[in-house]
């Protein structure tokens, strides 16, 4: 019997086992760094959200700079105005 014809061969199987051990290295990996990941996340969230924002202000006329600094400001301003709130309630 031809082996094409029969399941799969030995190539396939190896590109499986290769796959699954990726995937288990991948997931290890992740699992050994969650901690660290954590601050990365939430700078690619504020990156993403924020940079059409940015755009904007660099399209009518504001240097790219100055913008990311007008936002940065406004951002750090929120976040010390929501400490004060939390922490005047608790």
């Amino acid at each position: 019997m031809n082996a094409s014809r029969s399941g799969m061969g030995v190539a396939q199987i190896l590109r499986i086992v290769l796959l699954l051990v990726v995937i288990v290295l991948a997931v290890w990996l992740v699992y050994t760094i969650r901690s660290t990941l954590l601050p990365f996340g939430i700078a690619f969230v504020l990156s993403y959200l924020l940079t059409p924002l940015v755009d904007h202000m660099e399209a009518r006329g504001l240097n790219r700079m100055v913008g990311v600094l007008i936002i940065y400001a406004a951002t750090v301003a929120v976040f010390v105005m929501l400490f004060i709130l939390v922490a005047t309630r608790g």
